[in-house]
């Protein structure tokens, strides 16, 4: 059995995960720990009178440097993630990082490595955050090709 856990660094990823491990049999299942990256976009800029503009040179730093630290939140995911797998004696783990939107890669990935079942966690958004971010939970029990479990 092969299981995607899609992990983050909020408290109900952390959640989802452990409540993974404790209701899945990990130990004759290869677990493939998905933590994904999300592209930086940065906010548009504006130089009408009156807003504050940015040089080219200070927004590129903070590009840049916001990157950076979505980097480094998705590998500490994984890196937590893998800590408590072999705490657990979780046999055959594999680590992945992606870039992209969560719910499109968690689709896909289940996809290309033929997953039987996917972990995700569900960050109780409300309505209007919904509508305006969409919920990746929802996307990927409606987008995925195998069973998903969501833990809230």
């Amino acid at each position: 059995m092969k299981i995607l856990i899609a992990v983050d660094t909020t408290e109900t990823g952390h959640q989802a995960f452990e409540q993974a491990l404790r209701l899945l049999n990990l130990q004759a299942a290869t677990v493939l720990l998905l933590s994904i990256e999300q592209p930086v976009v940065p906010p548009p800029s504006s130089d009408m009178p009156g807003f504050f503009s940015e040089s080219p040179e200070m927004s590129w730093q903070n590009e840049v440097e916001m990157a950076n630290l979505e980097e480094e939140r998705a590998k500490a995911a994984l890196d937590w993630a893998e800590r408590v797998c072999q705490q657990a004696g979780v046999p055959f783990v594999v680590p992945r990082l992606e870039i992209g939107d969560p719910k499109h890669v968690i689709c896909e990935v289940a996809k290309q490595e033929a997953v039987d079942v996917i972990v995700v966690g569900s960050h109780h958004k409300g309505m209007v955050e919904r509508i305006l971010t969409g919920s990746v939970s929802d996307y990927v029990v409606h987008h995925a090709e195998c069973p998903v479990l969501v833990v809230h």
